[in-house]
């Protein structure tokens, strides 16, 4: 079982050291969960796009100090789609349900590359 265990756990351990993983979990989670709640509680634009920019050059960042290319992708992916979010709420556009949909899926793909261990 012991065995077992550690062949489920090991490969997500040593994607979890990546330094960009580090950086992510570290950081950038941080600013993109300040970003959704953001968006969850109808904060100011003024504010949201502040957070936005915050959570886009950490994830930027983390995306940089990977040294593994899933993770790199990944990272990129979900700072793609924050700097298009970024533009709407600049142009005081509405942001597409889709693209928040894009944010979440895009998220936990980062959280899978990283190896988040989810019990």
């Amino acid at each position: 079982a012991w065995a077992g265990a550690a062949g489920y756990l090991v490969p997500d351990l040593l994607r979890a050291a990546d330094p960009g993983c580090v950086a992510y979990k570290n950081m950038a989670l941080t600013a993109y969960n300040r970003v959704a709640d953001d968006v969850r509680d109808g904060r100011s634009r003024a504010q949201l796009a502040r957070d936005l920019a915050a959570a886009i050059t950490s994830i930027g960042s983390a995306a940089a100090d990977s040294r593994s290319a899933a993770t790199t992708q990944s990272l990129a992916a979900l700072s793609g789609d924050l700097r298009a979010l970024h533009e709407d709420v600049q142009a005081d556009r509405d942001v597409p349900r889709a693209l928040l949909l894009s944010l979440n899926r895009k998220t936990r793909a980062a959280d899978a590359a990283c190896g988040t261990v989810r019990l």
